[in-house]
């Protein structure tokens, strides 16, 4: 099965994601592929399933990868979000999808989800409370899921400046030069 990033494209709304879901055999395989797929990418923190196409078709399932604040990664099954907590902040991410650009996305600081893991020949139902980073990737993943529209910009320092977005002093700096923001424009 060869899997690749869907480039360039907003990610369509996975259908009847809350409805129910099993595991079945070509399931699992996606997953088992899907799985080695995003942990072998060194740039990925976490990667929605409609985001990937295998052998050419766009993956229509409700799973992703998220990487843990442990390094452990998490296939995240059925995810939903069922409350938040604190400020809603804007925030500027990457985007495998999206090369070369920024995504800027208002997330809250704490979200409790419910989510399912793989167990034997079934799943887990999982809740927790995510905040920080683990916070805001499953939301951005779970936008994927969702099919919510990005608000895409050029890697522009002034642009993503301008919008109001917070870089944090240990991110990249946006304007590309691979210093932490501390060092360099932000600094």
């Amino acid at each position: 099965m060869q899997l690749t990033i869907i480039p360039n494209e907003q990610t369509p709304a996975i259908p009847d994601m809350e409805g129910q879901w099993t595991v079945d055999p070509y399931n699992v395989k996606i997953m088992y592929e899907f799985v080695q797929f995003v942990t072998s990418n060194p740039r990925a923190l976490g990667m929605a399933a409609n985001q990937i196409a295998a052998d050419g078709e766009r993956i229509m399932l409700p799973f992703f990868m998220m990487q843990r604040k442990n390094g452990r990664w998490d296939l995240v099954i059925q995810p939903k979000i069922t409350s938040h907590q604190g400020e809603i902040k804007d925030e500027v991410e990457l985007c495998l999808t999206w090369e070369g650009k920024k995504v800027l996305a208002k997330r809250w600081e704490t979200v409790t989800v419910e989510w399912h893991r793989l167990d034997g020949d079934g799943a887990t139902k999982v809740v927790e409370e995510l905040t920080g980073l683990e916070a805001q990737i499953f939301q951005h993943e779970y936008d994927h899921l969702k099919g919510v529209p990005e608000v895409i910009v050029d890697w522009d320092y002034q642009t993503i400046k301008s919008s109001g977005a917070k870089v944090g002093r240990n991110d990249p700096c946006l304007c590309g030069s691979g210093k932490k923001n501390k060092k360099c424009c932000g600094g």
